[in-house]
């Protein structure tokens, strides 16, 4: 397995140990799996479709991807 040194500021060291201790694994399994999501959504993009998040009651939202 590969290994990789990430600097960031210190409000993604944040973000990154919030989302590590709410899923209640670690940082680098964090970050493996954002690296999968986002590599989907731009599989899916390229092929035309749109990422979306939708509630019961409201309105659909598109998140664009950059």
């Amino acid at each position: 397995m590969a290994k990789l040194t990430v600097e960031m500021n210190d409000n993604l060291a944040s973000v990154l140990e919030e989302l590590a201790r709410r899923q209640g694994t670690s940082k680098a399994a964090v970050l493996r799996r954002s690296l999968t999501l986002m590599k989907l959504a731009e599989d899916q993009s390229a092929e035309g479709y749109k990422l979306g998040f939708s509630k019961e009651g409201h309105a659909e939202r598109e998140v664009l991807i950059p």
